[in-house]
Order: structure tokens, then sequence, then C-alpha cells
């Protein structure tokens, strides 16, 4: 089990079964791959100046792109395994609650951005060491 905090809420994250993480990381390689742009900004060796237009364009074009190009069912997947093991930590330790259901968000607050990150959180947790791995060897 995972835990972390985005903003002032505290979440947790169940582990993804292991056929649940390799059909997420199947539909994640394609585009993952078509954010190869982007691999100077990820290793550091390029900074965003977020004052200019072309610095914000090189980030914002690739994964425009990649999103663009995502089939909705793949999105829709990924989107719903990883939020469906999330859950919330309720103010004044009345416990924990799921944050997705059927499809939806439990609460109003969890806007795209929200929910982007929070599954990032659960890839990282459960499919990144996957994808940087490569292939199998021996």
């Amino acid at each position: 089990m995972q835990k972390f905090t985005i903003g002032e809420h505290e979440f947790r994250a169940n582990g993804l079964p292991p056929r649940k993480s390799f059909h997420v990381a199947r539909r994640l390689t394609p585009f993952l791959s078509m954010l190869k742009d982007l691999s100077p900004f990820l290793r550091g060796t390029e900074s965003l100046d977020k004052d200019d237009p072309s610095s914000i364009e090189k980030v914002l074009r690739p994964i425009g792109a990649a999103f663009a190009q995502m089939p909705e069912e793949d999105a829709d997947y990924i989107l719903d395994t990883c939020l469906a093991v999330v859950e919330l930590k309720l103010k004044g330790d009345a416990g924990w609650q799921t944050i997705w259901v059927s499809g939806e968000p439990m609460y109003d607050w969890i806007d795209m951005p929200m929910m982007l990150r929070i599954v990032w959180q659960v890839v990282q947790a459960n499919i990144a060491s996957f994808l940087s791995a490569g292939a199998p060897t021996g």
C-alpha cells in the first residue's frame, strides 16, 4: 500500500493486481513512447522557461499529441483501473473512503489535473519499474 498527499488531501493506494498492472502498462507504453521528445526535460538536461511560449510549447505539444492518439477505451481503462484502488483519508480520523465509483469521482474537487496526479502516483508505485526495466533477459 502506498500513501501520498496532493494538496491538502491524503490518499492511499492499494496495489494493482499483477494482471491489471500488465494491462495498464501495455496501454501506457505507446503513450509514453510518444513523449520521447520530453526526455531532455525529464533528465534535467533542459529546463522549462515558464515565461517563454516556445519553451512551454516544447513540452505541451508532445503531451497533447500523445493524449490525442490514445484510444478512449485505453484511457478509460487506465483511469478506471488506477483510480479504483485509491482511497481518501477522511477528516478527523473518520477512516478512508474510495474516491472512484462506476467510472466517476466521489468528490467534485477531483478535477482533471487532480485525477491525472492521482493516476500518476498509482502508475509510479505499480508500473514504473516495469516500464523502465526494458525487455526481459535470459
